[in-house]
Parts: structure tokens; sequence; C-alpha cells
């Protein structure tokens, strides 16, 4: 007997089971569905896209007349986005404090209060992101001090990217882009694709300008690298992003999206101390940031993520054992509107914080083949899928049955029917090395969120 009939003839019964089990009674609409949220569904999913509208990012929306005409400055724009963003927010307030007349609270907004066996929730101290040691904040300021911003296992790990480096001397103040263009040979001095070629020894850069960069091909990051968007509007199109076998990365302010061909917009492998910041990333055939392939000492932060179908890919295959030392943080970030993987965690240690996940389809966080996520203190909203971790993992038959990845959540917000199913695998829950400055997942955080993602400071002019 082959395989395929061997388990065939084993899911026979179970195939039976399920076609003649009753359908179970239609759901009564309550009021009670409006409480804390008032959203139901559709309405949430309408709601919540209108809410991130002015994420979205095509080439309709940067040619609109928001985005175009001679002497209008971004900051208008800015300010028009904020001021978008606080209505929408208080409109999501007031159906949140007016439910409806359900006299009855919604049990399906929750928290979960799971107490850790294996180890105590880690304090949160009071690390701060406006310190004298974060000048972040100011736009197109602190080059020395932008590292001492960074969190996580990449904070652990002492990432400083290109702080102190001048491309071998070239460049003693930095590299700056002054043109969009790129070219797979011939490259031009002032390009963004020249710093990767002529810079190997690491170089920190800025831009002199707002701008889109469409690759022509992949562009490969080295190692001491940072590159810092704040000042202006910086848009990568075209092509992705590697950081392939180097280490000590920092990406920040940055947009990059709509990735044709089948790959991943960001690819982290086999690479050490890498901090992506208030970086919005969308749209493309495989995922956002994947790390994989060994890669580890991984924070990604105060991030915007759109994908339609893959999200995040911690952790390359079932049999990637070089993958046993992931270490990935994902901290103050918005997964919205994908289908699986936010993220996906293999072999390593995945710590999830203070993050929001909106309208998926499938699943949000998942674990196999040894991998560990640790969910704390985040916000799920659901929408018309419930469940944000899926109910089995790998099928459910030999050999591709897996049972030893790990989820735990600590005091993660549970709305509009979200279910955690947490995994108890092979390993234990970890403990985190660092402490972050970690909220509540209250309605304060998930505003909190949702208008500091992406990139954040304020540019001084508009795209050309």
């Amino acid at each position: 007997m082959t395989m395929a009939p061997f388990r065939l003839f084993f899911l026979l019964p179970l195939l039976s089971l399920l076609l003649s089990a009753p359908s179970p009674p239609a759901a009564a609409a309550s009021p009670a569905s409006a409480h804390h949220g008032g959203i139901g569904g559709r309405e949430l999913l309408d709601q919540q896209r209108n809410f991130g509208a002015w994420f979205d990012a095509d080439e309709a929306a940067l040619s609109a007349p928001l985005f175009s005409g001679a002497g209008q400055r971004l900051a208008d724009k800015v300010a028009w986005q904020q001021e978008q963003v606080q209505q929408r927010l208080r409109k999501l307030k007031k159906n949140i404090a007016n439910p409806g007349s359900s006299s009855s609270p919604n049990k399906q907004d929750t928290t979960t209060t799971t107490t850790a066996t294996d180890g105590e929730i880690v304090t949160p101290t009071a690390v701060t992101e406006t310190s004298p040691d974060c000048p972040y904040t100011t736009a197109g300021a602190g080059r020395a001090n932008l590292h001492k911003c960074a969190m996580g296992y990449a904070a652990t790990s002492s990432v400083t990217g290109g702080a102190a480096k001048t491309c071998g001397g070239k460049y003693p103040t930095g590299y700056v882009v002054t043109t969009e263009e790129d070219v797979s040979i011939g490259w031009t001095e002032g390009s963004l694709r020249w710093a990767m070629k002529y810079c190997t020894a690491g170089v920190y850069i800025t831009f002199s300008k707002s701008m889109k960069i469409t690759l022509v091909q992949a562009l490969y990051i080295n190692s001491d690298t940072t590159i810092d968007g704040r000042g202006h509007q910086i848009v990568i199109t075209g092509g992705p992003l590697i950081v392939y076998g180097v280490s000590n990365v920092i990406m920040h302010n940055l947009e990059v999206g709509d990735i044709p061909g089948d790959t991943d917009i960001m690819h982290i492998r086999n690479t050490t101390r890498v901090w992506v910041d208030h970086l919005k990333v969308y749209n493309a055939d495989r995922g956002t940031i994947s790390v994989v392939y060994g890669a580890t000492d991984v924070t990604v932060s105060n991030s915007y993520l759109h994908n339609p179908n893959f999200m995040q890919l911690l952790g390359a295959a079932d049999d990637a054992y070089y993958d046993r030392n992931l270490r990935v943080t994902l901290y103050r970030n918005w997964y919205d509107r994908s289908h699986q993987r936010q993220p996906h965690c293999r072999w390593g240690s995945c710590h999830v914080a203070n993050s929001l996940f909106t309208a998926w389809t499938y699943y949000c966080l998942g674990a196999r083949v040894y991998g560990r996520i640790r969910s704390e203190r985040n916000y799920f909203i659901a929408s018309t899928k419930k469940e944000a971790t899926p109910w089995f993992n790998g099928a459910l038959y030999y050999p591709n049955f897996d049972n030893t990845g790990t989820i735990r959540s600590y005091g993660d917000r549970l709305v509009n029917g979200s279910v955690i199913h947490e995994f108890f695998g092979s390993m234990p829950v970890f403990n985190p090395p660092y402490k972050l400055a970690l909220m509540e997942p209250t309605d304060d955080m998930r505003d909190f969120v949702m208008q500091n993602v992406g990139p954040h400071f304020p540019a001084s002019e508009a795209l050309p």
C-alpha cells in the first residue's frame, strides 16, 4: 500500500464524522457584540481600512494633489495625515464608549492572564525613547546617538550601524544620497547603490531631499551601515533589500514596498545585529521582513507591515538547523490585513510585544520545529477570522505533524472574539535578556501604535 492511500484510509473515519455532524446553530445578533469597540466583522474591516488609509502608498496616492504641486511642503501633508488619524481615533473611541443597549459585558473581549511556570515575566523598567540619549525625534539629527535608541535583541548585541563609519575616510561626515537614479552598471556617485558598491567598510547614509528610488535589481547592504531617512520622505521600490552575510545594520524611517517577483521585501540572512525601525513595508509576492538562514539578534520596531498573504518568516524551514540561535524582537509594530505568518517562528526565540494585529484572514502567530513565541501585551482585533493562532501545527498526519513549537501569551488583549490557542511544545518559553518599556494593552496602547508606526519624522519637502 502506498503512503497516500495509507493516509486516506486513516482519515476516512474523521471525514465521516465531520460529514455526519449536525450543523451548529447560527449565532444570533446581539448588542453585546458592540461592547469594547462596537465593531464586528465587516464594520471592523471597513473602519480599520479607513483608519489605515493614509498608510496605503501606491502610485495613485503619490501622484494625488496632496503629494504634488510646486511649493507644497510635506509638513502640510504630515499635518493633514495627523488630523485624519485623530478624527478616526475620535470616531473609534466614540463607538467603543457607546457599544449599544447591552447590559452584559462581551465575554469575547479579554486579556490573557497566563502565569509562566518556567519563568516570571520580565518587569519593564522606565526605558524611554525621549531621553537625552535617544534624540531620534529630531529629524536629521543624532547620527552619533541613533543606535542608542535601539531595543530588544539588537540592543543586547550592541548594534551601532554606521555611526562611526566614513566609507574608509572618503565621506568623513557621512554619505548623502542626492539622486534617485539606479542602474545595474555604471553607478552614479550620489545614488544609493553607489554607497553599497564602494562603501564596503561601512557608512552612515542620509538623503538630500525627498525621493522615490526604483531599484533595477536587489540592493545588498554592507556591514556597519545605517540608512537614515529622517528629514525627508524616502520611498524605495522595484527591488528587495538584501542583508546577507553581514553584521551591524540599521534601517530607519523608510518606506519600502511594491516589490515584484518571488521575493521578500527585506531578506535578513546569515546576519547578526540588525535594527529595523520606523519602516513602512508592504506588497510583495512572499513576505515583508524575513529573518532566516542563521540570522540572529534582530529587532523590528515601530513599523507598519502589510502583505496580502505571507507577512514575516522567522526561521527558514523545518530542516534549517542553522536557525537554532535565532533571536528576534518584534516591538510596537502594526501587522495589518495579512493572511498568515505574523510572524511564523521556527527553531529560535521570537519576542512579540506591544504590537497591534488587525484583520488577519488565517492566523497571526505561528510556531513549529522548536520555535518559541513569547506574546506579551499585544492587542488583537479580529475581523471574520477569530483565531490569532492556528488550532493545530502542520498536517494531520505523519511525517508533517509537529508539536514542538511553543506559543505563550502574557497579558494580551483579545478584542472582537479574538482567540489565542497556546502551544506547549517541547521547549519552555524564554525570558528575554533585556527590558522593554511595555504599555498595558489598553485602547491607548492601540492608538499609540497606530499613530507611531512607519516613517514618522518630519520631512522638509514633498516628493517631486
